[in-house]
């Protein structure tokens, strides 16, 4: 009884979180860092993740056009990021392909 409430508690506050991490993303930067470093850091890692997991998801909702010109950029501009972005991208493209 107790382990499933932890269960139903936990996945309510995933769900909870991933809306939060929408929010954030739609924040300009230094608005988010100044929210995710008020954060105990362990939340602070799992929001980061989250936001990176909600980022990829909208980039892969562009027109192809789009995130390809947007990949493009970001690759000459930030190649340590779009690494980390480029698998979770193509994940959510091959997700939308098989729908």
């Amino acid at each position: 009884m107790k382990t499933e409430l932890n269960t139903k508690h936990a996945e309510s506050n995933h769900s909870k979180q991933v809306k939060y991490a929408a929010y954030l993303l739609k924040l300009n930067a230094s608005s988010r860092v100044g929210m995710l470093a008020a954060m105990k850091p362990k939340l602070r890692e799992k929001m980061d993740a989250l936001i990176l997991e909600q980022k990829a998801k909208n980039i892969s909702d562009w027109a192809p056009q789009v995130r390809t010109s947007y990949l493009k950029q970001l690759r000459n501009n930030n190649f340590t990021q779009y690494q980390t972005l480029l698998p979770k991208v193509a994940a959510y493209e091959s997700a939308l392909a098989m729908n």
